[in-house]
């Protein structure tokens, strides 16, 4: 199957190519000028290693939590894209293809949701499969919710920025912590193999925000 994966919603923007059992990579920081690149950036890709778009077989994309702005971004790319093509699409919870970067028993996945806020789930691996044990949520850094489970992992790029208040809630716990910027775009395209449908059909292809709620108003900022 030939796939064609895309994330914008953190840090370091990527793209993906993959077919079969090879994967080509690029990523990118997460920049304003890369953001409007990126479609040219995925024409290069395929180009580069002898693809068009009608060769390919899905599409999928990283669909949040993380950057509003940069979720939609990759999001309107891929529906334009599966649209054009009539490709299956899928979006990727980011907080679920940070859990499968390791694919431990539990992980506590966090990204940095920026207003001083995170986005926070945990996530368990049975069965070759990924559940979140109980919802997906944001909140300050020092409201992290009480996790029951022993050596998790905790990943993500909230780790780093809210590192002393991780480890107040979860010390007691044993955590590994992976504090790395990541790349979403190949294991996202490796965890939308099984999902896509037939044809092209947005029901398995919604933004996920979380909050909705993007900015403070000018008041708000002058409080804070």
């Amino acid at each position: 199957m030939k796939i064609l994966s895309l994330d914008s919603s953190g840090s370091l923007f990527s793209i993906a190519l993959m077919t079969g059992n090879q994967s080509f990579l690029k990523t990118y920081p997460a920049n304003k000028e890369n953001s409007e690149n990126l479609l040219s950036e995925i024409r290069l890709l395929l180009k580069e290693n002898s693809f068009e778009f009608s060769d390919l077989d899905g599409i999928t994309f990283g669909a949040g939590p993380g950057s509003f702005t940069g979720v939609r971004v990759a999001c309107g790319i891929a529906y334009g894209i599966a649209y054009a093509q009539n490709l299956p699409i899928v979006g990727i919870n980011t907080l679920e293809a940070y859990a499968a970067i390791h694919s431990k028993p539990y992980t506590i996945s966090c990204i940095d949701a920026r207003m001083n806020q995170v986005y926070i789930a945990g996530v368990e691996f049975i069965d070759n499969a990924f559940n979140f044990h109980g919802e997906m949520m944001v909140v300050d850094p020092d409201k992290l919710p009480d996790y029951q489970c022993s050596n998790p992992i905790i990943i993500g790029s909230g780790v780093r920025p809210y590192a002393k208040e991780i480890k107040k809630q979860y010390d007691h716990l044993n955590p590994i912590i992976d504090d790395q910027e990541y790349a979403l775009a190949e294991i996202i395209g490796h965890l939308a193999k099984n999902r896509f449908a037939k044809n092209f059909n947005l029901v398995y292809a919604q933004p996920i925000y979380v909050r909705d709620k993007v900015a403070y108003t000018i008041k708000e900022r002058e409080a804070d």
